[in-house]
């Protein structure tokens, strides 16, 4: 799924990155958790998946990767979670202020007689009894309500991956009919499960053949300071629809007995998958 994001200028900079105004992000619905993916769902989407203007996630850092979004996310959500807390409480410090002068109301019949005392100790309970009822039959339906809520939102957003889904293996398809090598064609024919064999034909294709495809989602980095020149050139030469960045490549997509050399690399989220594609320097 796509989000439309906006990451701060003076944060982007610091990291050596140039602002680039509004960018996509290529994020994956299954690593969401249910409270990230309530707060995603009220950026409302238009039918090709993109959020709609007016709808732009301001993300604090400077970096437009699904982890900021997945942050940004988890940070709304708190204050969210915060928010009602604070009304919880608001309605729990009345009603006992509430009852609490009801009870000191009932204090005053300790000066009445007993006949008196007897025919108010009633109604006075009674009073308590019902406003406590009313409070928790009111927190029953706000739960049931919110329980009902998510049921929607939830089944919302797995309609959309479907929807997306589907388009990605239409797209899939028409790509490699018209540029899949021999192998990819009669696998696809013939139903095999190819999508590793299509992502790196694809990539191949359109960036080069010294990009990998993390299929296996085994690879692993973290920011890079100081990024070379050549790989800055790179990054701003890569061809329409293609988004990437300069990255410290901590841990590579195959698994080496000899381990694994830590390197400067170029990171690219590909529009046509849930995928990153890799390119060592």
């Amino acid at each position: 799924m796509r989000v439309r994001v906006k990451v701060n200028t003076q944060a982007a900079i610091k990291l050596g990155r140039e602002p680039r105004g509004e960018e996509h992000v290529e994020v994956d619905l299954q690593k969401l958790t249910p409270e990230q993916l309530e707060e995603l769902a009220h950026t409302e989407q238009d039918g090709s998946g993109s959020s709609r203007t007016g709808d732009t996630l301001y993300l604090p850092g400077g970096e437009a990767t699904e982890e900021a979004v997945a942050s940004y996310l988890s940070e709304k959500a708190a204050t969210r979670r915060q928010d009602e807390e604070a009304h919880r409480l608001k309605v729990e410090k009345t009603i006992v202020e509430f009852l609490t002068m009801k009870q000191e109301e009932f204090n005053m019949k300790v000066f009445f007689t007993n006949a008196d005392y007897e025919a108010v100790a009633d109604p006075r309970l009674a009073e308590r009894m019902q406003a406590r009822n009313a409070w928790e039959a009111e927190q029953a339906a706000e739960k049931e309500a919110e329980q009902r809520r998510l049921e929607v939102l939830r089944a919302e957003v797995e309609r959309k991956a479907d929807e997306e889904n589907a388009r990605r293996a239409d797209e899939a398809a028409a790509w490699i009919a018209e540029h899949g090598s021999e192998r990819l064609k009669l696998a696809h024919q013939g139903g095999y499960k190819c999508t590793r064999l299509y992502l790196q034909e694809r990539v191949a294709l359109e960036l080069g053949a010294d990009w990998g495809v993390d299929t296996a989602d085994r690879a692993d980095w973290e920011e890079k300071v100081n990024p070379s020149l050549e790989a800055l050139q790179m990054v701003r030469d890569l061809p329409e629809g293609y988004e990437g960045e300069v990255v410290w490549l901590t841990e590579g997509t195959q698994r080496d007995e000899y381990g694994f050399l830590p390197c400067e690399a170029l990171k690219v989220r590909l529009p046509y998958s849930r995928h990153v594609a890799l390119r060592a320097m």
